[in-house]
This record gives structure tokens, sequence and C-alpha cells, in this order.
């Protein structure tokens, strides 16, 4: 999977997140001291989201994708049962 930003898109990305993190922050802070009112809870949202993106996007662009591939592969040709479904 290629960034349309190219060799920048994980350092772009990293950086949107820190900003929207210190932004989540601030806001936080700000509603603490009595200086404006809480954030809506999307900042929060998007905050945690970014980190999110940030590291799923490690765990794809690292390998960890073709590993469990790899796994699973190994997993059907031994005919191991499928794991149960977790509870709704």
């Amino acid at each position: 999977m290629a960034s349309p930003l190219g060799k920048y898109g994980e350092l772009v990305a990293a950086i949107v997140a820190i900003l929207l993190v210190v932004a989540w922050l601030g806001a936080e802070f700000a509603a603490a001291i009595g200086f404006a009112s809480p954030p809506d809870a999307a900042v929060a949202s998007a905050a945690a989201l970014a980190i999110g993106v940030i590291l799923g996007q490690r765990a794809t662009t690292n390998g960890a994708a073709k590993i469990a591939a790899a796994a699973h592969k190994r997993l059907d040709a031994i005919g191991a049962p499928p794991a149960d479904a977790p509870p709704a």
C-alpha cells in the first residue's frame, strides 16, 4: 500500500496525530482551569483515531500482515479448526 505522500507519508501522519492529541489535551486543560468549555467528543475521537491509524499503518508496513497470512495458511494446511466467534 503506497501513500500518496510518498516517503513522507509516515512523517505527515505522525505529525497530524501528534497535533490532534496536543489539541485535545490543550482543550481539556483549558476546560479544567475554566478558560473554555469542554471540547467536543469528536476531538477525543479524532485523536484516538489518529493514534490507531499510526499504529495500524506501522503494522501493515512492517510486514505483520504477511506474517499473519502465512500463519493462517499453515493452520489451514494442517486442518486446524476455526476459532470460536467472539461473544456478541
